[in-house]
């Protein structure tokens, strides 16, 4: 049993000796001790490990004191040497040198050990290796100076409180900005730093930060004079000596607000400005589109964000590219492209284009701005449109002149050969030579009024021989397969209007059929009386009860789709090709219609032709009846004589002839100069001057007025090849109350002869 006992001691302390060596290996502690006096020191294996020397060195005081380099050597002897002599006991912290070089943190600890009678003989103590935490703790203080240096030289604001707002930490930063005292922002609490208004939203945030970890937000710092700065928070909760603080940063936006503010007002502008005005990337896809644009394109902001430019807008791209390239070169380009709406209407644009380039001087965008100048562009046709037909109408006046006055020769002379002949043959040779000289008179007159937009005043007009008129201009103009046939009622009544405006809608109406028949077809135009009662007045806003003539034009063209018929009478609109059209014929045609107090019906079907009803008020029975041939009866003189002025030779020799064979004395005179003088000359036994208004020297308005002055009650007819409707009006300033347009027969000049001497 005792040995027994023996066996299990001994196993105990072996243990024990392994689980200390294991402990201090894990520690890196090691013992040592060293006889007083002081000649051999003894080290632990682990103590050896740490000097990295072989297990089991035992090395001379002198020589344990090599491994302490300078100033540990001398701090180490003097602490060991106190303990020798006065068992003094140490602790320190100091540097060694291995034998391989390395210099390492260890912990020295030495103890005296004294005999029975007090004296110290022996010292003894152990080595702990702390290098790995001196370490550590060094890069944990660089690690603080160098966030403590940050936090005090961050450009933004930085602080840090406890949950009850004690102010434990900040930086630099929020002592400019504040403009608060260290001292005063040490006794302040975060609430302090914000408006009354904002209060509850800064308590909703910390608590948001303390329960939930962070938190972010925009406030406002009020400043020590009141000055609110916008400043974005980030703040998260830390946890220091057991206690929840709140750490935050705090970045000064007021530039950005500021810049933010200047886009606005900028983006404001650009969206007042009535261009469309669009940044556009190097991919061709667009990047800022303005209310402007929204305006012209139809397409909102956020529709054409990202859009390619020339999917959106530009049905033509060759004309983009071109343009592209030309900016991509110069770096500029204005000029005129077309473009489409979101509902696929053209348009035609001013665009002016600027490259965009980074800050290295690389392209990086365009910037667009365009005007929408289509309705200039056809109001710029209009006007060229009006100056040629302005300069066709001078051409048409000047030659109008020149064949009236070689017309009314022709008319008059058949009329005096008449009278000079009983053969039926020459009478009807005669007949067909006035008829033809009467056809090219009104197709002059109407050249005139077409191409000059003469204007006559309102009169009774008599819709049959209206429609008679339009008949013969578009049998002799329209193409050959297209049919024209004519319905008219019988006793038409009369309207009260313009006939050349008139004449002018139903040209326009069937200038549409004919375009809407390029491989032939046929136009009928009919005119009928009709009387609206109340209910069929009421079906239309315009109708009134009571009499009208209506006129219809229909053709078997390609009809009208009823996507569209509603915007047929809006100014511009056309579907015709570029150049064909102007989009004004419609709305002209419906404007003169409503200025007549009547209304216009369309009716159509895509494929079954088109139909249009004119309806004008009439004058109930006043077209009943055949006007009256005042021709058949000619008046002849008593002998006056009248004085003929005119530069053309042929027309003074007729006119002479004429008069005197029906009873009248005849002076001529070849210009107003002339005229004035054989006035002068005679002016007693003239009862009537019949006298040109262009005339080399001097012309009939100058000349009637010599005339007037010399004579008040002077009797006078204006003669004049043009201007048919502007001498009339212009007669009364004059002085002259009568006018006879050329061409004109023998009986009509005779006629006018006897009512102004005879008045």
């Amino acid at each position: 049993m005792p040995e027994v006992r023996e066996g299990s001691t001994d196993i105990r302390s072996t243990a024990s000796e392994a689980l200390l060596q294991m402990a201090g290996q894990m520690a890196r502690l090691g013992g040592w001790v060293v006889e007083v006096p002081p000649v051999l020191c003894l080290w632990s294996d682990e103590v050896c490990m740490i000097h990295e020397v072989p297990a089991g060195t035992s090395p001379l005081v002198e020589e344990a004191l090599q491994y302490y380099p300078d100033p540990w050597r001398a701090k180490i002897q003097s602490l060991f040497q106190a303990c020798a002599d006065h068992g003094t006991a140490f602790d320190e912290e100091v540097q060694i040198q291995t034998a391989r070089g390395r210099r390492i943190w260890v912990r020295v600890m030495g103890k005296a050990l004294r005999n029975a009678e007090g004296e110290v003989i022996r010292v003894h103590g152990a080595l702990q290796d702390i290098h790995e935490q001196k370490m550590g703790e060094e890069a944990l203080r660089e690690s603080e100076h160098t966030l403590s240096v940050l936090m005090f030289n961050l450009p933004c604001v930085v602080y840090l409180f406890r949950q009850d707002g004690k102010m434990l930490r900040w930086n630099r930063e929020l002592e400019r900005a504040s403009g608060y005292t260290p001292g005063e922002i040490s006794n302040m609490v975060p609430e302090q730093f914000f408006a009354q208004e904002d209060l509850e939203t800064v308590r909703e945030r910390v608590t948001e930060a303390m329960t939930a970890g962070h938190t972010r937000t925009e406030l406002a710092l009020v400043n020590k004079q009141g000055l609110r700065i916008p400043y974005f928070y980030s703040a998260s909760r830390i946890d220091l000596d057991g206690q929840p603080c709140l750490l935050g940063v705090g970045v000064d936006v007021s530039q950005q607000r500021a810049a933010e503010e200047r886009l606005r007002q900028q983006a404001d502008l650009l969206d007042k400005a009535q261009d469309a005005i669009l940044a556009v990337g190097l991919d061709h896809r667009i990047n800022y589109w303005n209310k402007g644009a929204e305006r012209i394109f139809g397409w909102t902001a956020d529709q054409a964000a990202s859009q390619i430019v020339t999917e959106l807008l530009h049905p033509h791209p060759n004309e983009f590219q071109q343009a592209l390239d030309q900016t991509l070169a110069s770096g500029e380009w204005t000029g005129e492209m077309r473009a489409r709406t979101k509902y696929g209407q053209p348009l035609i644009i001013e665009s002016r284009w600027n490259l965009v380039r980074d800050d290295n001087g690389r392209p990086r965008s365009l910037l667009v701005v365009n005007t929408n100048i289509t309705e200039r562009k056809h109001l710029e046709k209009q006007i060229f449109r009006a100056q040629r037909m302005e300069s066709i109408g001078t051409l048409a006046g000047g030659m109008a002149h020149d064949l009236n006055n070689i017309l009314s020769p022709i008319m008059m002379s058949v009329d005096l050969l008449r009278l000079g002949t009983s053969d039926p043959g020459s009478q009807d040779l005669l007949g067909n030579i006035a008829s033809c000289a009467r056809r090219g008179a009104d197709t002059i007159s109407q050249v005139l009024s077409f191409a000059r937009g003469v204007e006559g005043r309102r009169e009774e007009v008599r819709t049959g021989p209206m429609v008679a008129d339009i008949e013969k201009i578009i049998r002799d103009t329209f193409p050959k397969n297209i049919q024209i046939r004519t319905w008219l009622g019988r006793d038409l009544w009369s309207v009260t209007g313009d006939v050349t405006q008139l004449q002018q809608v139903l040209l326009n109406l069937c200038v549409n059929s004919r375009d809407a028949m390029p491989d032939g077809g046929q136009i009928t135009i009919s005119v009928e009386n009709v009387s609206l009662n109340a209910h069929q007045a009421a079906l239309n806003l315009e109708a009134k009860v009571g009499p009208y003539v209506r006129i219809q034009v229909e053709d078997t063209g390609t009809g009208i789709s009823p996507g569209i018929i509603d915007k047929i009478f809006d100014p511009f609109f056309t579907t015709k090709e570029l150049g064909q059209g102007t989009g004004l014929g419609l709305s002209t045609s419906l404007a003169i219609v409503k200025s007549h107090g009547g209304y216009l019906q369309p009716r159509s079907e895509p494929g079954q032709g088109t139909r249009f009803r004119i309806f004008l008020p009439a004058r109930q029975g006043e077209d009943s009846r055949p006007a009256e041939n005042d021709e058949a009866k000619v008046p002849r003189g008593c002998g006056e004589t009248i004085l003929v002025v005119d530069d053309e030779a042929p027309i003074r020799l007729v006119t002479r002839h004429t008069l005197e064979a029906y009873g009248y004395q005849v002076l001529l005179a070849s210009d107003g100069a002339e005229a004035v003088s054989t006035y002068l000359e005679k002016r007693h036994s003239i009862a009537l001057v019949i006298t040109d208004m262009m005339m080399p020297v001097m012309d009939g308005a100058a000349m009637i007025k010599v005339l007037i002055k010399m004579n008040p009650a002077v009797k006078i007819v204006i003669v004049s090849g043009i201007n048919a409707t502007d001498y009339p009006a212009q007669a009364p300033a004059l002085g002259v109350k009568h006018f006879l347009a050329k061409p004109y027969t023998a009986q009509k000049l005779l006629k006018v002869v006897k009512d102004v001497i005879t008045t």
